[in-house]
């Protein structure tokens, strides 16, 4: 039985030639990032100088050259107070532009209207939605979420690792992340 290589989801830190030796690499299976300063939906990390959205449209490409997921994040604490719309549309013209997979969401509030308006995107978990038990992850699979990013919290909880694992039965696109 051949042995399987580890890959690594990485984040996206603005640095496009690291991201392409990254890529080259084979052992990058995805790579998530934060819209540009005006369709930045994500929390903000510290020191970090906003992306352009040429520089996206760039990472899009790459990726895609790459076979390599690319992951928006979506993932404020809380997305009540954001424009809807705009989230929308800021998706959709990623999409135009290049290839997008994945949505990582962090607020279960737009959780059925991105489900609903882009039913062919898979929709992860954040770790800030709290999905930290069996029941939290049934809950966020039933509203639209495909993947779930576990909280960190589960690492060393065996037995609901296995009940979480179970739902695939259920949901048979079902994909687990641990931190």
């Amino acid at each position: 039985m051949a042995t399987k290589k580890i890959t690594f989801s990485i984040p996206y830190n603005g640095d496009i030639g690291l991201i392409e030796w990254a890529v080259s690499s084979g052992q990058v299976s995805e790579v998530y990032f934060a819209g540009p300063k005006d369709n930045n939906f994500s929390n903000p990390y510290v020191d970090l100088k906003p992306h352009t959205d040429r520089e996206i449209i760039k990472l899009l490409h790459v990726c895609a050259k790459g076979n390599v997921r690319t992951n928006f994040l979506v993932n404020k604490n809380t997305l009540f107070f954001e424009d809807i719309l705009k989230i929308k549309k800021y998706i959709r013209h990623l999409q135009k532009k290049g290839r997008l997979d994945v949505i990582t969401i962090s607020d279960p509030y737009i959780v059925p209207i991105l489900r609903k308006e882009f039913p062919r995107l898979r929709l992860q978990s954040s770790i800030f939605m709290g999905v930290d038990s069996f029941r939290k992850a049934k809950e966020a699979l039933k509203m639209g979420i495909t993947e779930l990013c576990l909280d960190p919290a589960l690492n060393r909880n065996a037995s609901e690792l296995k009940k979480i694992m179970a739902l695939k039965k259920t949901f048979p696109r079902l994909k687990v992340k641990l931190l």
